[in-house]
């Protein structure tokens, strides 16, 4: 999953759905991220967040539909997104 600001900085999760940002432009800061993700969508296609040391936000994307209105096989309906803020621990 892809989370983009305005100004075109991108970070994506692991496959845990973690992401940690670690741009000290941004912090201490309302920031808003597009949020892309293939085969899932997010509702108003992003959201702001409070960008803050050691912070964390959970969002829920929900996942497309497939075989005439069944979830994707072996998938929900959403999934959560934590994006803890850890400028110590960078990870892709």
């Amino acid at each position: 999953m892809e989370l983009q600001t305005t100004n075109h900085i991108s970070s994506w999760t692991d496959s845990n759905g973690i992401v940690a940002r670690n741009e000290p432009g941004l912090m201490d800061g309302d920031v808003y991220f597009a949020i892309h993700c293939p085969g899932c969508t997010f509702p108003g296609g992003g959201k702001t967040l409070k960008i803050a040391r050691g912070g964390r936000v959970d969002l829920k994307v929900k996942r497309l539909r497939s075989n005439g209105g069944a979830p994707a096989a072996g998938q929900s309906q959403g999934t959560p997104l934590w994006a803890p803020v850890r400028p110590e621990s960078i990870e892709c």
